[in-house]
């Protein structure tokens, strides 16, 4: 009668063992499909960023020429000016 009920409860251990298994499997499994989301989210936020950061690179260049240009052209009115002003002297 002993040995029926040790047979018993390495049966119910064996499923509680299969159960635990199945369990991890389904752990496991639904920890990879949340990680793979969050890799495909990081990668799309960086995408995002890079995207931005180029548009902002392109923005300060195009500031940059702007600045370049303004500066050219005040430059020239200053050489302007100071023609203008030795003409009226003579």
């Amino acid at each position: 009668m002993r040995y029926a009920t040790l047979e018993e409860t390495k049966r119910g251990l064996e499923e509680e063992i299969t159960e635990v298994e199945k369990t991890l499997v389904e752990a496991r499994d639904a920890a990879h499909g949340v990680l793979e989301r969050t890799v495909e989210g990081h990668q799309h936020e960086m995408t995002q960023a890079k995207s931005r950061i180029q548009e902002l690179q392109d923005e300060l260049s195009s500031f940059i020429t702007t600045t370049q240009q303004l500066h050219a052209s005040l430059e020239a009115s200053h050489a302007d000016t100071e023609r203008a002003e030795k003409m009226a002297e003579d």
